[in-house]
């Protein structure tokens, strides 16, 4: 398919801090077109219609195609890419606000996921009728209004479509989620994966295996993102100095806490809360 201009429709009101719509429209882009890297500081998800790419955060890249849809969270850098032969075309939509996050909880991006399968072709079209309807009626009375209705009922889809595989991993995943929920709780203190397979009173060995096999981490590496994750939010939030981020996220030693935030963000701690700082200055809203 050949490259056309895209449909946008950016928001000129979304600083509503619970819930507001900040953008929404449709691309298909050029092959190799590249975007990024950039961060930003709404939640913004792609859903690809056709082709292909590669979707990319700090070191991790992901291959996305067609059926699938992958996130930017707020405050991360990313770049994504067309790929070469067969360039994606998708569309997209942004939400900012603390109502936001509780949302994307219920969806399959629960757990902070990147990259997730998207069955339901309606979001396409509700996504597509944000940019067309109103561009094509300049004078549309609360356009802001319209296209946050319709931005929630995209959300309800992908809710909808999580809520029975997310109850069967609930049962299935007993011990995991058990495991999940005191990484976060304790993940300050001078914690280890003995300690948490000890709380769920089961076997080192065999608890390993079942959170590598349902989450596609390894326990260690779990517990090691999700202290880099609350570093970031510390960074971005507060003035707090970076060597006591540190200490306040369960790393031992500063140099640790700088390896392990190079390897997911792409950058070191400092200089990653700069980036976030000038980048945000310039966003919409």
């Amino acid at each position: 398919m050949p490259y056309k201009v895209p449909d946008i429709f950016v928001s000129q009101d979304n600083t509503d801090p619970y819930l507001s719509f900040v953008q929404a429209g449709s691309e298909q882009c050029a092959p190799s077109y590249c975007y990024g890297p950039a961060v930003r500081d709404f939640y913004l998800i792609h859903f690809i219609s056709s082709g292909s790419g590669e979707y990319q955060i700090g070191e991790m890249t992901y291959r996305v195609d067609a059926g699938e849809a992958f996130i930017v969270y707020p405050g991360e850098p990313v770049t994504y890419k067309a790929d070469k032969r067969y360039p994606w075309a998708y569309s997209f939509i942004g939400l900012r606000g603390s109502m936001v996050e509780s949302l994307i909880e219920r969806t399959a991006f629960a757990g902070h996921k990147y990259v997730v399968r998207v069955r339901n072709p309606e979001i396409f079209d509700v996504i597509n009728e944000i940019a067309n309807e109103i561009n094509a009626n300049a004078n549309m009375p609360n356009k802001d209004l319209y296209a946050l209705e319709r931005a929630i009922r995209v959300m309800r889809v992908l809710i909808d479509e999580s809520g029975d595989s997310q109850k069967e991993v609930h049962v299935l995943n007993a011990y995991v989620s058990k495991a999940i929920g005191y990484i976060q709780e304790h993940y300050a203190e001078d914690m280890n994966i003995g300690s948490v397979a000890e709380s769920l009173n089961i076997n080192r060995s065999y608890f390993f295996r079942l959170f590598k096999d349902e989450t596609g981490l390894a326990p260690i590496q779990y517990l090691s993102r999700y202290r880099v994750m609350m570093a970031r939010k510390l960074l971005i939030e507060t003035e707090t100095p970076v060597s006591e981020i540190a200490g306040l996220c369960g790393f031992t030693t500063a140099s640790a806490f700088y390896r392990m935030f190079n390897i997911e963000y792409g950058t070191s701690p400092s200089k990653y809360r700069k980036l976030y700082r000038k980048h945000t200055k310039g966003l919409p809203g």
